[in-house]
């Protein structure tokens, strides 16, 4: 039974999505995707979402909330987050995720605060085609 649950995880599995947020609501999102067969990393502040993406490794969609700031006294925000991780993963599609109707070069779009999490997994998924 144990392995054939595992191969029916993996068939559906979708891919890994890198969230940036530190909103403790964030945990419901985080299960909407997962229920439509994403893997989700959340990172809750700017320093350790800058340390991940550094670190190299491979998601095929960030969300980031650029209202997020670092423990520095706010030297670094959630735009940050999105330039380090088109600087290194330049083919990642960015959403940012914010409370203000704000648009930056680098997200392919915004899902402004607050959104129904179905209506995120569904932009998610036209966007990961």
């Amino acid at each position: 039974i144990y392995f054939f649950s595992f191969v029916l995880i993996m068939t559906e599995y979708k891919g890994l999505i890198l969230l940036v947020d530190d909103s403790v609501h964030m945990k419901l999102t985080v299960k909407s995707l997962e229920r439509a067969g994403y893997l989700v990393e959340w990172k809750r502040d700017v320093d350790s979402a800058i340390e991940y993406i550094e670190q190299g490794l491979k998601y095929r969609l960030a969300l980031i909330d650029i209202s997020l700031s670092d423990n520095d006294f706010g030297r670094y925000d959630g735009t940050d987050v999105a330039k380090k991780s088109k600087e290194v993963n330049p083919q990642v599609p960015i959403i940012i995720i914010s409370g203000y109707d704000i648009q930056i070069p680098e997200a392919v779009m915004n899902m402004q605060k607050v959104f129904h999490n179905s209506d995120l997994v569904k932009k998610v998924n036209e966007i990961l085609k």
